[in-house]
């Protein structure tokens, strides 16, 4: 089983294009992508998803004119027969964060904390932790600069083409919102 979340504080200026869906694509496409990414890194390809997306708090109080979502549930099958749930959003108060993906398996857990930068593994009778003393944020945008500036891409962790297939799966999540459908992946 693989559990995802998504949530931040993100509380935009007015007008900001954030805000608007047709500007960056919601807050599955856009935010919580990355959990989505990470997810088929490690546990592969998904087959279908099924999707409740909604504005519930910040176009209604806090930007009437927000076309972009606040909140998303997002129910995955993997071909690996495997299920998984990704959770996201950005009405959370500033004291309440978090970014992880969990894996749950027969003889392990794998919980990534990407904002906290800890991976625990949880074994039988045993928790071990790895904590991080770099920031992957800033590492990732070097690599990404690096390749721009010299033309080597090698050492980028994903190309087009495999952002595309969890780009796939985002917009499947939003057609499914929308068509109140399961919707396959192809």
């Amino acid at each position: 089983m693989v559990l995802g979340q998504y949530i931040d504080p993100f509380w935009f200026p007015p007008k900001h294009w954030w805000l608007y869906k047709d500007k960056g694509g919601g807050q599955v496409l856009e935010q919580a992508t990355h959990v989505f990414d990470l997810a088929r890194y490690l546990e592969g390809e998904v087959s279908h998803v099924y999707a409740e997306i909604d504005n519930l708090i910040a176009g209604k109080f806090i930007y009437p004119d927000m076309t972009a979502e606040d909140s998303s549930i997002v129910g995955l099958r993997f071909r690996s027969g495997a299920i998984g749930v990704m959770v996201s959003s950005c009405v959370s108060q500033n004291t309440f964060t978090g970014t992880f993906l969990r894996l749950i398996t027969r003889n392990v857990v794998v919980e990534h904390l990407s904002h906290s930068k800890i991976l625990r593994i949880y074994e039988k009778n045993r928790i071990h932790e790895i904590r991080s003393t770099v920031d992957p944020y800033l590492e990732e945008d070097k690599v990404f600069i690096e390749a721009v500036r010299t033309g080597d891409t090698s050492k980028i962790k994903s190309s087009f083409e495999d952002a595309v297939k969890t780009l796939k799966i985002t917009l499947a999540a939003n057609e499914s919102a929308k068509t109140g459908k399961v919707v396959s992946i192809d």
